[in-house]
Formats: structure tokens, C-alpha cells, sequence
């Protein structure tokens, strides 16, 4: 199957059928599903409008498989969320245990956590330095803790990476998942993720709008 033609015909599908907005799409996957959200955002880059990395990351120059007429790239909102403990695609980078390997059936290797943010970064036209924000911490994340580094400049979609210090290949929210693949953090989850970017499209589509009606009172005039 041809995964990437068969998201993008679902999309078209649904935007048809429900009238829903192109511009309000967020691609969001984790492990492997995350990793499909990366080959979509260099195939498909017109396809959302933001995106949501869990647990996945950049493969590594010598690993990457992409078509050599990939379309340019797509400035959009992308949030990244990694603990530091991930056994299965490590947060400092590099190739999976062989145990990994041979359950998920796959190879290569990746980039680290940071590298991938400061990829996806310069794909969005980012060049300025990260902030970083410890979060608050809730008692029912335990030892974990998350910081936010964020890059974002003048008008450019943000590009932010959650490091979840002590959790593990996980999806943060108040419930631990899976438990079995290490510490779950409850200080952010999946819904506040969402929130925020729907908000930056808003925000995004207010101020399009605005210099559209700033550049249609210059014109009349």
C-alpha cells in the first residue's frame, strides 16, 4: 500500500464529505506513526496545517529515504515530544537495540531528539536560538519533569521540542501509556498539545486576514 497517497486521499476524502478546513489539519502520530508524520511532512508538506511528533525522530542522512522530487518545504507549527529515557528510539539518537529491532522490524538510525527539532527548524526557515521553559510539574508525573524549547521567529511557524526528562517511549497525559515502555509524564498531554497549536493556526489565519484587508484598503485607495 501506498501509505503517503492513501493519508492524503483520507484527508480529501473528509474535507469533502464534512467540509472540513485544509487549514485546520494536524497530523499527529507516535513511535512509528510519528515517524510516518515525518515522511508526510517531506512528500505531503501541503497536506495539515501543524503536526505533532510523539516519541519519533529525524532518521540520520545515510537512513533517509526520500524521493529525489519531494516537493519544497512547508513552513507549519510542529510540536516534538521525547523522553530522555526512550529505549526504543533513543533521545541522544542513534540505532535501535537489537531486541527493537527485530520486534518493530525496522533499522537504521536517527538523529537525536534536538537534531531533529533543529532540522525541522531550518525546513521552517528558523535560524534564531531556542528559549527554553521549565513547565510546571504536577505530583502525579512523580520524577519526571518537562522543559519546552521553542524556536520561533518574526512570522516563521513555531517549531518546539518538549524534552521529558525520566520518561520513556511514552504518550504524556494524566494516565500512564503504555506502561510497560517506561515513566508517563502528566505535566503536558496530547489535548493541551492540540490546543495550543489550534490556537497558533488561529492566530496564524487572524493575522493573514488582517494584512489582507490592510492590502485591499491600499489597493482601493
Amino acid at each position: 500500500m501506498d501509505d503517503v497517497a492513501f493519508t492524503r486521499a483520507v484527508v480529501e476524502h473528509l474535507a469533502a464529505s464534512h467540509g472540513i478546513d485544509r487549514d485546520r489539519v494536524v497530523l499527529i502520530g507516535y513511535s512509528n506513526g510519528g515517524q510516518m508524520v515525518l515522511r508526510l511532512l517531506h512528500e505531503t508538506p501541503d497536506l495539515a496545517a501543524a503536526a505533532i511528533i510523539v516519541s519519533a525522530a529525524m532518521p540520520t542522512a545515510e537512513s533517509f529515504l526520500s524521493s529525489d522530487d519531494a516537493p519544497p518545504a512547508h513552513a507549519i507549527p510542529i510540536a516534538l515530544v521525547h523522553g530522555t529515557r526512550d529505549k526504543i528510539v533513543p533521545f541522544s539518537g542513534g540505532g535501535l537495540k537489537p531486541w527493537a529491532r527485530a520486534l518493530f522490524k525496522v533499522g537504521g538510525r536517527t538523529r537525536s531528539a534536538a537534531d531533529t527539532a533543529l532540522y525541522l527548524a531550518r525546513r521552517n526557515g528558523i535560524s534564531t536560538p531556542p528559549i527554553s521553559m521549565p513547565l510546571p510539574s504536577r505530583a502525579e508525573s512523580g520524577p519526571t519533569s518537562v522543559t519546552s524549547i521553542r524556536r520561533q521567529e518574526d512570522a516563521i511557524p513555531s517549531v518546539t521540542l518538549y524534552e521529558v526528562r525520566g520518561a520513556g517511549h511514552t504518550i504524556p497525559g494524566p494516565r500512564a501509556a503504555p506502561r510497560i515502555l517506561g515513566r508517563t509524564n502528566a505535566d503536558i498531554s496530547l489535548l493541551d498539545l492540540v490546543a495550543e497549536t489550534m490556537s497558533e493556526i488561529a492566530e496564524r489565519q487572524a493575522r493573514r486576514a488582517r494584512v489582507a484587508r490592510v492590502w485591499a484598503r491600499h489597493v482601493r485607495a
